[in-house]
């Protein structure tokens, strides 16, 4: 499951591994978007702050 606010980096994501993706289009730091992505499910979390 990825987690981007950009629709297009997600698109790129996608392209680039050549296979589709579960993914939410949304701000990762708000609770409902995260809720939106199946967190409460999750078993673990991985994060990548762009700069």
């Amino acid at each position: 499951m990825v987690v981007d606010a950009s629709a297009e980096a997600i698109e790129l994501l996608i392209t680039a591994a050549g296979e589709e993706i579960p993914y939410v289009v949304g701000d990762a730091t708000e609770e409902e978007t995260l809720i939106s992505a199946g967190i409460k499910k999750a078993r673990t979390l991985h994060y990548h702050l762009a700069g």
